[in-house]
């Protein structure tokens, strides 16, 4: 498992890190200059050497103990600092995004909320409420017709229970 689990961790930082630069900086290239795609990959090195190089010093400033990593084995230790740099771009990508999000989502909501509303939309509204008042209404007044006649029901089993109790003590007198 830990041979699967190492190979997999280094094709998707191989991926990450080295192919799918490369692929964006060429199809940029090629996008843009209209060249062939074996000279867009051939022009994307340079591009890609100077993400490699910002990558690899992207993880100087953060206090990451790397010398225990570096004296082992140098494909764990090209992993070990592929992740930390990996897990740093993530964690501002998150970061920034989040903020645009908790900035950009009140300013769309409210932007929404103080549009001005036009005389057609108003009448429509008002309608669509008198709408809902009239079948709110409406539902009561048939809650309240079956509530009364639940009610009846209850008194008339309720009068009729009174009468047999009656009827049965009245008997039971009779016969004693």
């Amino acid at each position: 498992r830990p041979a699967g689990g190492g190979a997999s961790l280094l094709a998707h930082l191989s991926l990450l890190v080295l192919w799918l630069p490369l692929a964006q900086i060429a199809l940029l290239l090629r996008r843009t200059t209209g060249v062939s795609v074996s000279r867009a990959v051939g022009l994307a090195a340079p591009p890609l050497l100077a993400w490699l190089y910002a990558f690899y010093r992207i993880g100087d400033p953060f206090p990451v103990d790397d010398s225990a990593v570096v004296a082992s084995d140098s494909l764990s230790a090209v992993l070990h600092l592929c992740l930390n740099r990996a897990g740093i771009i993530g964690v501002a990508v998150t970061a920034v995004m989040s903020g645009t999000g908790a900035v950009s989502a009140p300013a769309a909501a409210l932007s929404r909320k103080l549009r001005p509303v036009g005389e057609a939309e108003l009448r429509a509204t008002e309608r669509a409420l008198l709408a809902a008042l009239h079948t709110l209404l409406q539902g009561n007044r048939h809650l309240a017709v079956m509530r009364s006649r639940h009610e009846a029901r209850l008194a008339a089993a309720a009068a009729a229970a009174t009468a047999a109790a009656a009827a049965a003590a009245t008997a039971a007198t009779t016969v004693a």
